[in-house]
C-alpha cells in the first residue's frame, strides 16, 4: 500500500525514518529488521519500531544483523505475547540483550557484510539474466526456430 506524502508527512510527524535508520517488526511476522534505503521513506505502522543508530558506539549493518540474529530471535519469542497472533511490546523489544564488541570490530563486520551483499546481488542478477536467457532459447526451441 502506497501512502501520500501528505499523510506521510501526518503520520510521522514524530519521526521521520531516514536513510540508514533500522526498522523492526514488532508483529506478522515479529523479529524482523530491515535498513532503510537512500531514497525510501517509509510510513511506519502501528507495529514497526525504528532506531536511529549512534555511529559512535554501533554501526547500522551491526545492529540490523544482530537484530535479525537467531540470538536476538530466540529472546523475542521467549517473551512474545498473543492467543491468535504473537507480538513484542516495545518494552520486551528495547529489553533485547544485544552483546556490542568493540567499533572497530563491528566496522569491519559491517565492511564484509557489505561486500557479500553486493556479490549476492550481483550474483543474483546475473542468475537473474541466465535464467531469462534458457527460457528464451526453450521458447524459441519449441517453436521450431533453432
Amino acid at each position: 500500500m502506497y501512502v501520500s506524502d501528505a499523510n506521510n508527512d501526518i503520520w510521522s510527524s514524530r519521526h521521520r525514518t531516514s536513510p540508514g535508520d533500522v526498522v523492526y517488526c514488532r508483529e506478522a511476522p515479529f523479529g524482523m529488521a530491515a535498513i532503510v534505503p537512500a531514497g525510501f521513506y517509509p510510513c511506519l505502522g502501528q507495529r514497526i519500531m525504528v532506531a536511529r543508530p549512534n555511529q559512535d558506539l554501533v554501526t547500522t549493518r551491526f545492529l540490523w544483523s544482530a537484530l535479525n540474529s537467531p540470538f536476538a530471535f530466540r529472546q523475542a519469542k521467549r517473551v512474545a505475547v498473543g492467543a491468535t497472533v504473537k507480538h513484542l511490546r516495545v518494552l520486551d523489544v528495547e529489553a533485547l540483550e544485544i552483546p556490542v564488541p568493540p567499533l572497530a570490530f563491528q566496522k569491519e563486520f559491517s565492511r564484509i557484510s557489505d561486500r557479500l551483499a553486493a556479490l549476492q546481488s550481483s550474483y543474483s542478477g546475473s542468475l537473474d539474466s541466465a535464467e531469462e536467457a534458457s527460457s528464451s532459447l526453450t521458447q524459441r526451441a519449441f517453436r521450431g526456430e533453432l
